[in-house]
């Protein structure tokens, strides 16, 4: 009977299969036995680089099993702060849940949500119809209703806008309870245009239901300042800064604004320009302005976070970065996210130390704020259709609300 080379067994040396030769074991913990072995390598290689892309891009499953374990671990010492603050977010969100879903703003299922943005005390969201005309709602508190959330929505409608405007942007306004700032541009002369507006029954003149801006450019942004009373907009090589009567001042430099900000007390105003560049603008100096280079294409999206050291900026190209103003530089990069329209709000709760975006494939997408660790992807409501999310900024439990067309989604833990 012939024999094979497995047959044999020599101490110390080593039976490369492929070629049925032998060879010298070297010293324990040498890697050079897995070089001999050209199926090993390949699946170490393949087995790292899936490693990889679940560490930079998949959501991340907790070590510990409750938050009281990672608490305990916090306490003796036994992990780093960071990924403490990590192992809580990740640990909350596996309580999360659809807790309410309702029709609203109306039963016509062929409107799209453009927009949905949170103020300090409402929610808003912009509607565009088939026939392209535009609508502006508020939220409420729509857990306690006895009607259908749909049969209020009249006590929330705020305004309605003929299809030749395109809405840019809009914000919270603070003239009225329901107040709101929107911005678009009339493609019939070209400019743009400006207005805030709100509810008739929260005016003292019936006749007088909104106030327009002066807007001489085209204008992509807007932001208001509650403590200032004034209004930022976003147009070509510049700001426009408003009060409730009157236009104040212009500030001038080069780029289209496509993402605006104010500082709490309003005397500093942030600015994302197209060329990637994020503009400091001091009000209270003629002169200075500020540039700092961060992103190869375009800035839409500028946000301060509590302390106003921070700032959380987004843009073209899958761009959204965590930037240190102090020291004029990005501190966490939050990957994974798919950023490729103009603009795209995000939001986020510092409370529960996350941060929420819906990307340009409609993915919902959630972060640890403060160390950029993937979280939770939760898919659009609806397939193929476009949807909107807002984190509320909320201390005592953590709401994520999901728009997509005629549908409203409310996400809790």
């Amino acid at each position: 009977m012939k024999r094979s080379h497995g047959d044999y067994e020599i101490p110390g040396f080593y039976l490369e299969p492929r070629t049925g030769r032998y060879f010298r074991v070297p010293a324990s913990g040498s890697p050079l036995p897995r070089l001999f072995n050209g199926s090993r390598v390949e699946a170490a290689s393949a087995d790292f680089n899936t490693r990889r892309r679940k560490t930079v891009y998949e959501p991340t499953v907790p070590r510990f099993k409750s938050i009281l374990n990672c608490l305990n671990s916090n306490q003796i010492g036994s992990i780093e702060s960071h990924n403490y603050q990590r192992e809580v977010s990740t640990l909350r969100l596996e309580n999360l849940h659809l807790a309410h879903q309702f029709v609203y703003p109306s039963g016509n299922k062929e409107l799209r949500i453009r927009f949905l943005k949170g103020g300090i005390k409402h929610l808003y969201g912009q509607w565009v119809s088939q026939m392209n005309g535009t609508f502006f709602y508020a939220f409420g508190d729509f857990t306690d209703l006895r009607h259908a959330p749909a049969l209020e929505a009249h006590r929330y409608e705020i305004t309605y806008l003929a299809p030749q405007i395109v809405v840019a942007d809009m914000c919270e306004g603070f003239s009225h309870p329901l107040c709101l700032l929107y911005v678009g541009n009339d493609f019939n002369s070209g400019l743009g245009t400006a207005r805030l507006t709100w509810r008739r029954e929260f005016s003292n003149d019936a006749s007088e239901m909104s106030r327009h801006f002066y807007v001489n450019s085209a204008v992509w942004c807007c932001c208001s300042n509650k403590f200032s009373g004034t209004f930022a907009l976003g147009v070509e090589n510049g700001i426009y800064v408003h009060n409730y009567s009157a236009h104040l001042y212009t500030k001038q430099f080069k780029g289209q604004v496509l993402g605006v900000h104010f500082k709490k007390t309003g005397e500093i105003i942030y600015a994302g320009v197209n060329h990637g560049k994020l503009i400091t603008v001091d009000t209270r100096v003629r002169d200075p302005v500020y540039k700092t280079k961060l992103n190869d294409y375009a800035l839409t999206e500028v946000a301060l976070l509590d302390n106003e050291n921070y700032m959380i900026c987004g843009g073209l190209g899958n761009f959204l970065c965590q930037v240190d103003l102090r020291m004029q530089r990005k501190t966490v990069d939050y990957l994974g996210e798919f950023r490729n329209t103009l603009k795209n709000p995000f939001s986020f709760n510092e409370t529960h130390n996350m941060l929420c975006s819906t990307g340009s494939d409609n993915v919902t997408r959630l972060w640890c704020l403060r160390g950029g660790k993937p979280l939770k992807s939760i898919p659009p409501p609806i397939p193929g259709e476009d949807c909107r999310s807002w984190l509320m900024n909320d201390t005592s439990k953590m709401s994520l609300y999901l728009a997509s067309k005629n549908m409203v989604y409310v996400h809790e833990c």
